[in-house]
This record gives structure tokens, C-alpha cells and sequence, in this order.
């Protein structure tokens, strides 16, 4: 039940500030909530190859995701772990990784279920969340 209840107040959140409509749906079912940030919406968000949110039922870690950029020659690979590597000491909100698919990824992970769940200070997280990745983006473009 408790998972309805938190799909529910993030979808009344995104609707209630105006952000619902900027997301594709990819899942919305029994297991999972998956929205995407729409393609059009993505080149005003400093371009990032997407941003999504996950509200899972199996557990109350909920994510907001960013894909930073694809690495595209692996000789830069050591120099990228490095930089994240130093993004993840700075902070205590977003951790920043490199995927098996060569995607640099950043995640904010909110802890919330039952009536610790707050739709708006999980809007509030997406959104500075995009300002703080967009920021060390340019750190990253440079390496690559």
C-alpha cells in the first residue's frame, strides 16, 4: 500500500508544480514508477541524455537519475574515474559513476517510504540536482 502512496504524491507533486507534463511515463504498474524526462524537455536541461526517476516497490530507495555523457574512447577512462572519484568526495547527495555501457551517470538516491516520503523535497532534489550535475558537466566534456 505504501507504494501506491508514494507514487501517488510524486505524481500529484510533478502535476501540482508543473513538471508532470515534461516526463514520459515509461512504467507505471504494480512494480515500479519510471518517468523520463521528454527528449525536447532534455536540450533545456543542459542536454543530458536522460534524466529519470524510479519509485520502485520493493524497496524505498527511490532515484533520481542523470546521464552525464557517453565515453566514447577508453583511453580517457582512467582519467574520467578519476574526476569522478573526486565528485563522490565532494559530495554527500550525488554519487557519480561510470555504467558497464560506458555512461557517466550520476544518482541522488531519496529514502523515503510511508509517511516519510515527501513528494516535494523529492521534486526539490531533482531539481537541484540538474543545477549540480550541470555544473561539474563542463569538468567532465573537458576530459572527454
Amino acid at each position: 500500500m505504501e507504494f501506491y502512496r508514494r507514487k501517488s504524491l510524486l505524481k500529484k507533486t510533478l502535476k501540482e508544480t508543473g513538471l508532470f507534463a515534461a516526463f514520459d511515463v515509461l512504467q507505471d504498474d504494480t512494480k515500479m514508477l519510471r518517468l523520463s524526462l521528454k527528449p525536447a524537455v532534455k536540450m533545456f536541461a543542459w542536454d543530458f541524455y536522460e534524466v529519470s526517476i524510479s519509485i520502485p516497490k520493493s524497496s524505498c530507495y527511490n532515484s533520481i537519475n542523470y546521464v552525464i555523457a557517453k565515453l566514447e574512447d577508453n583511453k580517457k577512462r582512467d582519467d574520467v574515474l578519476k574526476l569522478l572519484h573526486k565528485f563522490n568526495n565532494d559530495s554527500l547527495v550525488i554519487k557519480y559513476f561510470l555504467t558497464s555501457q560506458n555512461f557517466i551517470t550520476a544518482k541522488i538516491t531519496y529514502i523515503g517510504s510511508g509517511n516519510n516520503f515527501n513528494g516535494y523535497e523529492f521534486v526539490d532534489l531533482l531539481q537541484d540536482g540538474l543545477g549540480i550535475v550541470s555544473s561539474v558537466k563542463s569538468d567532465i566534456m573537458d576530459i572527454l
